[in-house]
């Protein structure tokens, strides 16, 4: 992929205004030219066994990613140069299994292991970062699922996901692109119940987790007009609802609602204290749809409404 762009972020100012002579000016101005090639293969092995009580799957994932990118800014009449290539090699193995311990107990359990390699060559206004780092983590999922009808099933589940740290593309100085932001492990716990009811006329979804994040990272703007990736942990927990109702053949009526919370850990760092971004404390929405057979056709009539508390 072969990309390039120029934009005027400041929109431009009369130069008048700054004392400057006539015509507009730009107070921060930015060209980019990047290539981007990129592979990934995965090869897999599932089946049954134990006479179909244990279902499987497992495999390998191997990706490469190899990066280049040139920036010119200029951020108040003062420029600035940045170039770098950056290289990705990563590979997982992973195996995952569910068995059948009844008809309606079953219990599951993933092992994953992952390893990130990434390289960094990189110049900034003259001064030169190289870099080689690895990131690599075992991760693992628990669930148990126990079906009390075939109408109402209950689950637990307990996950684990990883992401890779890296380099900080639109830093402001060498040192901080010289500075890795660190690797992202989630660790989430659900418990729920699904049901359909009512000759499955009626559907009843309900869970509740909780997330706690190791080293999220958090992109911030900086007074500059550069960006820095922050590591915080993070706590997030919330309560999800949802059904619908099948009134007949032609009308179904629907709603869902969500509730969160979530903050920031620890005792260091400039979000300490501050609300999570894209995290409103409620949302909901009610809607309908009806479809009727009409002549050679059909007729589709929907409606929703929805809100979502500020955030």
């Amino acid at each position: 992929i072969d990309e390039g762009w120029r934009q005027d972020f400041s929109g431009g100012v009369p130069a008048s205004e700054l004392g400057m002579g006539s015509g507009v000016l730009a107070l921060m101005d930015r060209t980019s030219y990047s290539n981007q090639e990129q592979y990934s293969q995965e090869l897999q092995l599932s089946g049954n066994l134990l006479n179909d009580k244990l279902q499987y799957v497992s495999g390998v994932y191997l990706f490469r990613e190899e990066g280049w990118q040139n920036l010119s800014t200029i951020t108040y009449f003062a420029p600035s140069y940045t170039e770098f290539d950056v290289e990705t090699e990563s590979y997982a193995l992973y195996v995952h299994g569910t068995y059948n311990l009844t008809d309606k107990l079953s219990a599951t359990v993933g092992l994953r292991y992952t390893s990130d390699d990434k390289t960094l060559d990189a110049e900034m206004n003259g001064t030169d970062v190289e870099r080689s780092d690895s990131f690599s983590q075992f991760t693992s999922k628990f669930g148990v699922n126990y079906k009390v009808n075939d109408n109402i099933l209950t689950y637990v589940s307990y996950s684990e996901g990883f992401k890779g740290g890296g380099y900080n593309a639109m830093a402001a100085n060498a040192a901080q692109l010289d500075t890795p932001f660190k690797q992202q492990l989630t660790k989430a716990l659900e418990a729920g119940i699904k049901s359909d009811l009512f000759d499955r006329r009626v559907r009843l979804n309900l869970s509740v987790f909780q997330n706690d994040i190791e080293n999220r990272q958090q992109i911030m703007p900086v007074d500059n007009g550069f960006f820095i990736v922050e590591n915080y942990d993070v706590e997030i927990r919330g309560i999800e609802l949802e059904g619908s109702w099948l009134v007949n053949s032609d009308l179904t009526l629907w709603g869902n609602a969500a509730f969160n919370g979530g903050e920031y850990k620890g005792t260091v760092g400039s979000l300490i204290g501050k609300e999570l971004p894209s995290l409103p404390d409620y949302q909901y929405a009610i809607g309908l749809d009806y479809s009727r057979q009409v002549g050679p056709g059909q007729f589709l009539f929907g409606a929703d409404w929805s809100h979502r508390e500020s955030f």
